[in-house]
C-alpha cells in the first residue's frame, strides 16, 4: 500500500511540475486573459479572477476576446452556459469547473449553473 501511494504522489508531482503556467512574472503580465466577452458570465469571471491577480500580484492581466491567437501564459475562460458542450465537458455540472494546461495554456471551463 505505502508504495502504490509513495507512485502516485511521485506521479502527480511530476504532472504539476510541467503545467506549470506563469501568468505573472517581476510584477509584470506574462500572460492574458482570454474569453468570449459578450457572455455575462465570462466577463464576471475576467473580473473575478483579475480582482484576485491583482491583489495578490500589483497586476492585471490584459483581455483579449476569443479567437485571438493564442500564446505561451494564456489563461482562456469558457463557460458552458455561452459554448457548445463537448464530450471532454459533460461531466461538469451546475456550479463545478475544470481546469486544465496543455503545458501553453490554462483553460477553465466553468459550468451551466457557474
Amino acid at each position: 500500500m505505502k508504495k502504490i501511494i509513495l507512485l502516485l504522489t511521485g506521479i502527480f508531482l511530476t504532472a504539476t511540475i510541467y503545467s506549470q503556467i506563469d501568468i505573472v512574472k517581476n510584477g509584470k503580465p506574462s500572460g492574458r486573459l482570454v474569453a468570449d466577452l459578450s457572455c455575462r458570465e465570462n466577463s464576471r469571471a475576467i473580473g473575478i479572477f483579475n480582482h484576485f491577480v491583482k491583489k495578490v500580484t500589483g497586476s492585471e492581466l490584459p483581455v483579449v476576446a476569443a479567437g485571438a491567437k493564442e500564446k505561451k501564459g494564456d489563461i482562456i475562460i469558457r463557460n458552458l452556459n455561452c459554448e457548445t458542450l463537448t464530450d471532454d465537458e459533460k461531466g461538469i455540472h451546475e456550479d463545478g469547473f475544470n481546469i486544465s494546461s496543455d503545458g501553453k495554456c490554462c483553460i477553465i471551463t466553468g459550468g451551466r449553473g457557474s
